[in-house]
């Protein structure tokens, strides 16, 4: 099973841990660990580390979470070895 890596940023509102979490729930997606924070300004950010089952792929989960559009908030989905490689020294 495929892990993967989620980046939620946006401005704080009710809802968008909620949210993300109902997608991921939906489509039993385990979240094995979350990380939030909110910033000065009103800043939310949200890394979590989930592991994908074998009946959903990276690119259809992004998809998925197009629909928080109406939070004002953007979703970033990266596999782990994309994420390794692009942070490694």
């Amino acid at each position: 099973m495929e892990k993967a890596i989620i980046t939620t940023m946006g401005e704080d509102k009710v809802g968008i841990v909620y949210n993300v979490s109902k997608i991921l729930y939906e489509n039993n997606v385990n979240i094995i660990d979350i990380s939030q924070k909110v910033f000065t300004d009103n800043i939310f950010s949200m890394i979590m580390l989930v592991q994908l089952n074998d009946n959903i792929d990276i690119a259809t989960l992004r998809e998925k979470f197009t629909k928080l559009d109406i939070l004002n908030v953007k979703v970033f989905i990266q596999g782990t070895e994309l994420f390794k490689s692009m942070y490694e020294l």
